[in-house]
């Protein structure tokens, strides 16, 4: 019996051995029934020590540090710069360090005291120790970053090389790929502010936008490589593709549009506004083209101004409204210039007037619009060559400057300034025919001194006349003024003339003798006709008969002076 019961044992013992789960592994086990764990509702944990180090409880939630998960994963305790770290085949993959997060291979792998940064991608903010409130998102972002804060680089490399420097915004590409000290960019597409290494607040939007910019500071570019070549200058706007494309060391410049201030290299305060507006300009200052492809036919002016599409200025100084095309420039009220007795110096009264009005030579003419478009580089896009050879058969009349430029040396009307001669091989003659006001007054001013001379000399000359007459025992202006009433003389026409005049008249039917006499302004009488004919009539003058002058003439009837004008006769 005591055999039996102590087999009974044995095998009771060896059945219990076999079931249980062997430290040094086990052999012939099945998945569905052999396994670590609870079959109730029990959590499971794992000790080290004696103390849970893990817990898995009845929802499956996992817990490290804590028996009472409330997440799937939920880690707490331990210290903040070594235990809340997590690797992958021996790279750390996250890491929650204080106030930081760090999710990526060496990513945030050297902080010590930074707090309040984000990382996500290969080696973001790898080299940060101090830095603050950064955000890298990107393989490489951030890399060099070690004291510098409140950056963001969001992209391959963005902020790569920034180590100090502060209040970054980097989105893109290698953006801001070389910042180590700037501070307060922002640059938004791939190799926005590629360069910048030392400036500060530059704003890039667009791929390669100011590219090449290092130490500049305080510069806007908005558009695909706007900006591209700026080094080291500061103030420059540029909003459009390729906008200020070429400027290396120019500063406070303004271009908007496409291809606006495309070829300015060290060229400063210019403004081009409209598509290539000021394309051309290379090394001018100060110059204004607003316009669709509004700029100057040479890149060095200054203080050049052209307005309207395709206005193209062609000299310094010079500002030029419209293009070739133009035939109408208008305004509610006169343009005005400043006339300021307070400014004005050296006050003379020697301005040229009719001397030299009368030496003029008025034309008309045809202006070749197309030669002068291509004068001055204007450019002939597709139709503008057909509008300008239609536009250049309009007839039109005034001076020819090279005239005018003639008459005012030969004069010596040097203070007259109505044309402007070309200063470079794009400039042309103009000239400004408002400025010929001031000596047509003058003109006028002198004929009527002359006119009241004249006047003065005609009353002096019929009071002698009358006084002749009644010494000869002439009728009386009483007797005869049933007779000379009617009779009177007409204004010859033309006036003034070179060759030849109609002077008109009419003689009263009831009147006797008639004569037409003229006088010089001496009171000279140089020609007498005998009017023989009653009702209308006309006498011709040739004006080679006379040298040229003012005169008189006087239509005498039955011995009376009654009716006097005056004719004027030019070389």
């Amino acid at each position: 019996m005591k055999k039996i019961i102590l087999i009974s044992a044995i095998c009771t013992i060896c059945s219990q051995a076999h079931s249980q789960w062997n430290l040094t592994g086990n052999a012939g086990t099945n998945a569905s029934t052999n396994f670590i764990g609870t079959t109730d509702n029990k959590a499971f944990k794992i000790r080290t020590n004696n103390a849970v180090r893990i817990t898995i409880n009845s929802s499956g939630k996992v817990g490290i540090g804590t028996s009472s998960p409330a997440f799937k994963l939920d880690v707490k305790g331990g210290s903040i710069n070594t235990d809340s770290v997590y690797r992958i085949g021996g790279n750390t993959v996250l890491s929650v360090k204080g106030f930081n997060t760090f999710v990526g291979i060496s990513s945030g792998v050297s902080n010590t005291t930074g707090s309040s940064n984000t990382a996500t991608g290969y080696a973001t903010l790898s080299s940060n120790n101090t830095g603050y409130a950064n955000t890298a998102n990107g393989m490489y972002a951030l890399f060099s970053n070690t004291s510098g804060s409140e950056n963001t680089g969001t992209g391959r490399r963005a902020l790569y090389n920034n180590t100090t420097g502060n209040s970054n915004t980097a989105n893109g590409v290698e953006a801001l790929y070389s910042n180590t000290s700037g501070n307060q960019h922002t640059a938004t597409g791939s190799y926005a502010l590629h360069s910048n290494t030392t400036g500060n607040e530059n704003t890039a939007h667009g791929f390669e936008a100011l590219y090449s910019n290092t130490t500049g500071n305080y510069n806007c570019a908005f558009g695909h490589k706007a900006l591209r070549s700026l080094s080291g200058q500061y103030g420059n706007t540029a909003f459009g593709n390729n906008a200020l494309f070429s400027c290396t060391t120019g500063s406070v410049n303004t271009a908007i549009g496409h291809n606006a201030l495309y070829y300015n290299t060290t060229g400063l305060s210019n403004t081009g506004i409209g598509n290539q507006a000021l394309g051309n300009n290379t090394t001018g200052n100060w110059n204004t083209a607003i316009g669709d492809n509004a700029s100057a036919s040479l890149g060095t002016f200054a203080q050049a101004s052209s307005f309207g599409a395709y206005a193209y200025v062609n000299a310094s100084y010079k500002v030029r409204i419209g293009s070739s095309n133009i035939t109408v420039i208008e305004g509610q009220v006169a343009f005005s210039t400043p006339s300021d007795a307070r400014f004005k110096e050296n006050i003379l009264d020697d301005v040229k007037g009719l001397d030299f009005i009368t030496k003029l030579k008025p034309v008309s003419y045809n202006f070749n619009r197309l030669k002068y478009a291509q004068h001055v580089r204007e450019p002939l896009t597709p139709g503008r060559k057909e509008k300008l050879i239609e536009q250049s058969q309009y007839r039109s009349a005034g001076f020819i400057a090279q005239d005018v430029e003639r008459l005012i040396r030969e004069t010596g009307f040097t203070s007259f300034d109505a044309v402007h001669a070309p200063t470079n091989e794009t400039d042309n003659y103009s000239v400004g025919y408002a400025e010929f006001v001031v000596p047509l007054v003058k003109a006028v001013q002198e004929l009527n001194e002359e006119n009241t001379k004249l006047k003065n000399k005609i009353e002096s000359m019929s009071s002698c006349l009358e006084s002749l007459c009644s010494s000869n025992q002439l009728k009386s202006s009483s007797e005869n003024s049933i007779a000379t009433d009617a009779s009177k003389l007409e204004q010859n026409n033309p006036n003034p003339f070179k060759e030849n005049t109609t002077i008109r008249f009419y003689i009263s039917v009831t009147s006797g003798k008639a004569l037409l006499k003229v006088f010089s302004m001496n009171g000279e009488e140089l020609k007498s006709f005998v009017i023989s004919a009653k009702g209308k009539g006309q006498i011709e003058i040739t004006g080679n008969t006379l040298a040229p002058g003012i005169y008189t003439y006087v239509l005498i009837v039955d011995n009376l002076s009654v009716d006097t004008k005056q004719m004027v006769i030019t070389k």
